[in-house]
């Protein structure tokens, strides 16, 4: 039998596709990039009615020719049209799901098509933000065991992977989170590691000096902000005050010369007036992001804002065009902010990469994928910068 995992998402999705890909190989299935497929694993997202429309778009399109699996955010708790369930925190039930002999692996080896692995540290959360499903589907928070996270590092750097990226469904969650990147940054081989995005409620500045002080570690967080306005972070059970936030982007700023913080912004949900608004706009512009993703709200059902007086559609787009403008702004100015200084670029294609601070940089001169490269930087264009190799 052929099959193929086609993931939707996060990073923990992406792990979790790789995991699943690879046990299925070791299983005796054949993986193929194009149909007809015997197996078809739609390893969903559920964050957006968007993302999870889509991945169920592709469920249907090739349930008449191969037999089909839901996995990931998109099956749990959420049975949909018939489809079968493989749960990706307990992949041991695969082969008897299969019909197969075997047993399964709990750590991957490489992480095909990348140039950067992946590398599932946590799962679950228990913070219940009033717009966010994925507490419901993914559990309470559960650590995965430190020496097995070091054990599969050690692959992926024999692999040839350099950059290694910690995820989570609540990094934060993880409270030897410094201890447990001291450990891989023991690696050797292993280059760069790069944090995923942490909520704001589980760092303070300390901690942040602290995670940045490590050599190994990318100058670049990921802090979703989600909304400048207390008033909406309350609504939003967020945890945390614009004065917190803007005291973690202060300590990143201090802790490395070269960082790159970048966000999401949920704009439009219920409750949020233009005040509101011009609040999430003004932090925008204080922490001086390098990236924002932009997204409007969306409601879903079996969270608490899912009940609440919606802002007009019309007022949510407009929003969301000021918002994306003003980010395309702040990313222009960090770009800028790059020019004559050095960095190391992970080159990816075409040599071209991303720098520690998460910009991309196409490098004058040739360079090998998979290699850090160390670059000054000489221009920008279009959307990205213009470097030559030291």
């Amino acid at each position: 039998m052929n099959f193929s995992v086609i993931s939707f998402g996060c990073k923990v999705n992406q792990y979790q596709g790789e995991l699943l890909r690879e046990n299925l190989v070791s299983l005796g299935l054949v993986e193929t990039t194009s149909p007809p497929y015997d197996l078809v694993f739609v390893n969903g997202c559920m964050v957006t009615e968007t993302a999870s429309r889509e991945a169920m778009r592709l469920a249907r399109k090739h349930s008449s020719t191969a037999r089909v699996f839901l996995t990931g955010c998109l099956g749990k708790n959420n049975p949909k049209d018939g489809f079968e369930f493989i749960d990706p925190d307990a992949l041991e039930e695969l082969p008897k799901k299969l019909g197969l002999q075997g047993s399964v692996k709990s750590q991957i080896s490489t992480f095909l098509g990348h140039t950067r692995a992946m590398v599932l540290v946590q799962l679950g959360c228990n913070n219940f933000c009033s717009y966010c499903i994925v507490p419901h589907v993914r559990g309470e928070p559960r650590d995965r065991p430190a020496k097995e996270i070091v054990e599969e590092t050690r692959k992926l750097e024999s692999s040839g992977f350099r950059e290694i990226v910690l995820c989570g469904t609540e990094l934060g969650h993880r409270k030897d989170l410094p201890d447990l990147v001291k450990s891989i940054s023991d690696v050797d081989g292993v280059e760069r590691i790069r944090l995923s995005s942490i909520n704001p409620r589980h760092l303070s500045p300390l901690m942040v000096k602290e995670l940045l002080s490590i050599d190994k570690v990318a100058p670049h967080l990921h802090l979703p902000l989600q909304s400048g306005s207390d008033r909406v972070l309350g609504l939003m059970n967020r945890g945390y005050d614009q004065k917190h936030f803007l005291q973690l982007v202060d300590a990143a700023r201090e802790g490395r010369d070269e960082i790159g913080i970048t966000t999401d912004i949920l704009v439009g949900f219920p409750g949020e007036n233009k005040n509101d608004f011009e609040e999430t706009i003004k932090v925008m512009e204080m922490a001086a992001f390098s990236r924002c993703h932009v997204f409007p709200f969306s409601k879903r059902p079996g969270t608490k804002a899912y009940g609440m007086e919606p802002v007009l559609d019309g007022t949510i787009k407009a929003r969301a065009r000021d918002a994306r403008a003003r980010a395309s702004s702040l990313a222009r100015q960090a770009i800028s902010a790059m020019i004559n200084r050095c960095t190391k670029v992970l080159v990816e294609s075409d040599c071209e990469g991303f720098s520690g601070s998460y910009l991309r940089v196409r490098i004058d001169g040739k360079a090998n994928v998979g290699d850090l490269v160390p670059v000054r930087i000489t221009g920008k264009e279009k959307e990205g910068l213009v470097g030559e190799k030291i």
